[in-house]
């Protein structure tokens, strides 16, 4: 799953981009940014499978992040972090088609499991829209292979989602 971060505080957002690789190493975090700003810019060129947001950053926050990305194209999946938990903030993510709010500090079972519940989604619209995915059946040929093949394997799997656009449904997990 192509996912992009966007997090004003550093360590939060590093530690996260670790964590999420830590998961589930299908999980390629394709951006970073510290503001929503940056992150909408950051979006609109990476067209991530799933946006990991704030609420409150400088210049730009969260929310109106995903108004302005809302009204250029469909929204990706949205798992939204907030030190807040305002009923107002929830329901205006609610209005914006939001996956996921969780609040901070992060609790690793909740995120893993808003992550699983993202990937299922994912895989039923992409099992919906009748999309095609690649014929290499991934985790049987990892099993196969010497740890030297599985990085090749591990870089074929970064090009086919970097430059084909495709997303991990449809490199057949």
């Amino acid at each position: 799953m192509r996912i992009v971060v966007v997090e004003d505080e550093m360590c939060i957002r590093e530690g996260l981009v670790k964590l999420l690789e830590r998961i589930d190493r299908s999980y390629i975090v394709v951006g970073q940014a510290d503001n929503g700003k940056s992150g909408l810019e950051l979006i609109k060129e990476s067209k991530p499978d799933l946006v990991i947001t704030d609420v409150q950053m400088p210049i730009m926050d969260g929310l109106e992040m995903l108004r302005c990305l809302q009204e250029k194209q469909p929204l990706p999946k949205v798992i939204i972090l907030s030190a807040y938990s305002e009923f107002s903030y929830a329901q205006q993510a609610i209005k914006l088609g939001v996956s996921e709010y969780l609040i901070k500090p992060i609790i690793i079972n909740e995120l893993t499991q808003s992550l699983r519940s993202i990937e299922q989604q994912l895989a039923e619209e992409s099992n919906k829209k009748g999309r095609r995915r690649s014929c290499v059946p991934w985790k049987r040929c990892l099993a196969e292979f010497n740890p030297d093949d599985c990085r090749l394997l591990r870089k074929l799997e970064i090009m086919c989602i970097k430059n084909f656009q495709w997303t991990s449904m449809e490199i057949l997990f």
